[in-house]
Formats: C-alpha cells, sequence, structure tokens
C-alpha cells in the first residue's frame, strides 16, 4: 500500500506541468485537517461555544499581553542587549 501510494505521489509530481489540477486536487484533499477549538470557559466559568464569543476571549487575551507599552519595552531590552547591557 505505501509502494502505491510513492508511485501515485511520483506520477503526480512528474506530471505536474502536464496536469496540474490533479496535483494540487491532491494537494488540497490532503490539507483539509481541521482542529476544532473549543469549547473555552470565560472568566466567570461559563463555556463559550460560538467562534465569536471564542474570538472575543482570545481578542481580549492577546490584547493584555501584546499592548503597545509591553512592546516598546521588548525594543528597548533588544536594543539594551544588543550594546551589552543588562536590564
Amino acid at each position: 500500500m505505501k509502494k502505491a501510494k510513492l508511485n501515485f505521489e511520483k506520477k503526480l509530481a512528474q506530471n505536474i506541468k502536464k496536469d496540474s489540477k490533479s496535483f494540487f486536487a491532491y494537494v488540497c484533499g490532503r490539507s483539509q485537517a481541521t482542529r476544532k477549538l473549543g469549547p473555552l470557559s470565560d472568566s466567570g466559568g461559563n463555556l463559550v461555544e460560538s467562534s465569536e464569543g471564542m474570538s472575543e476571549l482570545f481578542n481580549e487575551a492577546f490584547g493584555k499581553v501584546f499592548t503597545k507599552k509591553n512592546l516598546s519595552e521588548g525594543k528597548q531590552r533588544k536594543r539594551n542587549r544588543r550594546n551589552g547591557q543588562t536590564t
């Protein structure tokens, strides 16, 4: 079975210039592995299952971490390290 699959993939690769549609159809079919994320729990312990609700929770969490202040502090630390200074 592995050998047949290998031969099939080799044939697709060799014929890509003549038959690109088959190659890309095969690649797209193989790469559509999706993972469902959630449900998530909010700060009150309530389960959030909707895509919109989960995106809001992620936005809130990342907003706390990636702020302009945190980004500028990180840049300053990087400059200090380049100049041989310790923080």
